[in-house]
This record gives C-alpha cells, structure tokens and sequence, in this order.
C-alpha cells in the first residue's frame, strides 16, 4: 500500500472517530457506535477502538456483539502477552457470558 494511501485511510480514521466524539456528546450513542464500527473496520488491529466499541455495545444492551468484541480484545492481549488487561478483559467478559474454555485455559 502506498504511503498516499496509508495517509488517506488515516484521515478517514480521524474524522471517523472525530465524529464518533461529537456524536457521543450530543447524547447520540447508537449513531457514534456505528462511527467507531467503521473505524475499527479501518483499522482492526486498533485495540483501543475495540474496547471503546465493546464498551458502547454494552451501553446499548447489544450484548452479543459486545461479547464477541470482548473476546477478539482478550484473545488480543493474550497473544500479546498483556496479563494484566487480559484478565480485566476476561473478568467483565464472564459478567455477561460463561467464557469459552480455551479463554478459561488462557
């Protein structure tokens, strides 16, 4: 990929999220949801992202797609070797579903 690109798919990421912020302000949780959904289609290695969209899934009650976001964000930091936010992770992942036993193993 060409740095044009890489540059053009990083301002699309900025207004994308810059407008996820606004919307968060005016009290639009559903409407920033779907900014940040396609940030993260951006950029899926973006685990920040992942957490914030997780956590307004859960804000909306769409559980199921919170779960699955808090499972890729635990499988994540555990291949990272990141402990520590592995296990907040697992711990508000077994709040709402009993957790696979591969994530229980890890």
């Amino acid at each position: 990929m060409s740095d044009t690109a890489k540059r053009l798919d990083r301002a699309e990421i900025t207004k994308r999220v810059e407008r996820a912020e606004k919307l968060l302000q005016k009290g639009k949780t559903a409407e920033a949801l779907e900014e940040y959904l396609q940030v993260l289609a951006a950029d899926p290695a973006n685990d920040t992202f992942r957490q914030m969209t997780a956590d307004l899934c859960l804000s909306l009650q769409r559980i199921p797609q919170a779960v699955k976001l808090m499972g890729e964000l635990f499988e994540r930091q555990a291949d990272a070797g990141d402990a520590t936010r592995a296990s907040l992770t697992y711990k508000k992942l077994a709040r709402y579903v009993n957790p696979t036993w591969e994530q229980k193993v890890r």
